[in-house]
């Protein structure tokens, strides 16, 4: 069943629901979906919300990942989503994800995990051009490793973006 393949590593899970509404078999994969506890639910969503970035419907997309519970899941759609906008044109869109990313990945119970999210937030928040909130997501990090490697992909960011000023 899919709670058995999700077990401790839900994965698997997004990308066999991810499949299914990518051969045309949504319904099937929001019955999946619906027979799920909390955790791999969330991220069977995110493996749905994947599936609509790669068959380009972003609205689709965007109401999934928003319909996540907040955690970790919820903020890595966010952030994936975030980042397809930023690489097609659309920072304002990304920027207004990537601050509901950061609330959501705030939720997210594991500390390493929560910094890990919370760096990869601040980094795309800074490619996508707002290194003063990038810089303040990175400074609230707990964790002084993922602190520091955000600092740096922000630094990076900023000089690639001719933002040496701020870097």
């Amino acid at each position: 069943t899919a709670l058995s393949i999700a077990g401790d590593n839900p994965y698997p899970l997004m990308t066999i629901v991810g499949d299914q509404v990518r051969e045309g078999h949504a319904q099937e994969a929001q019955q999946i979906v619906a027979g799920l506890d909390d955790a791999p639910q969330q991220y069977a969503q995110w493996g749905i919300m994947r599936a609509h970035i790669q068959q380009g419907r972003l609205t689709h997309a965007q109401v999934t990942a928003s319909a996540i519970k907040p955690g970790h899941a919820k903020a890595s759609a966010l952030l994936e989503l975030a980042t397809y906008h930023r690489e097609h044109g659309g920072r304002p869109l990304a920027l207004t994800l990537l601050q509901e990313a950061e609330v959501s990945a705030r939720s997210t119970v594991n500390e390493w995990t929560r910094a890990d999210i919370l760096w990869h937030v601040a980094a795309e928040t800074a490619m996508a051009g707002d290194g003063v909130r990038a810089i303040a997501i990175a400074k609230s990090i707990e964790k002084e490793g993922h602190r520091s490697a955000a600092m740096f992909d922000i630094a990076k960011a900023q000089a690639k973006g001719g933002g040496f000023p701020d870097a």
